[in-house]
Formats: C-alpha cells, sequence, structure tokens
C-alpha cells in the first residue's frame, strides 16, 4: 500500500457512497451484533476491497475493545456521509 492510499484511507475516500437506507443498516449493524459486519457489508456493496479488510480486522480486534470502537467510528463515517 502506498502512502497515496493511506492518506486516501485516512481522509475517508475507502467509503463507498450508499443510499439511506444502507447507511443507516450499515452503522447498526457495525454497533450492535458483531463489529465490523457493516464495514464488510459496506465493503461488499461498494466493491471496497480495503474496507472488507477492515471490517474483518474490526470483529478481530473486537475483544480488545479497539475493533469495536473503530467499527463505530467507521459506522459513523458511513452514515454521515
Amino acid at each position: 500500500m502506498s502512502s497515496a492510499e493511506i492518506v486516501a484511507n485516512l481522509k475517508g475516500e475507502m467509503l463507498p457512497s450508499l443510499d439511506g437506507n444502507m447507511k443507516l443498516i450499515c452503522f447498526i449493524l457495525n454497533i450492535l451484533p458483531l463489529p465490523g459486519l457493516g464495514s464488510v457489508i459496506a465493503g461488499l456493496q461498494g466493491k471496497k476491497n480495503s474496507l472488507i479488510i477492515v471490517g474483518i480486522l474490526e470483529f478481530a480486534l473486537s475483544f480488545l475493545f479497539i475493533g469495536w470502537l473503530h467499527s463505530i467510528f467507521i459506522g459513523y463515517k458511513l452514515y454521515s456521509q
């Protein structure tokens, strides 16, 4: 991954544009049942492989609460776009 891709990811350009209902669904799924599930679904909808990987990492790190907090953050960014 190049530095330009890392900066683009930090700016939120890795997030796909979703319709209103899908934004809310992904946000809720990122919070409640499984951290990262909404990120994976959004990545599949927008064909963003990096977001799918982020969702899997959020789930894997959720027991440390780091993944869960990041999942909520990404869910909020998806919803507020």
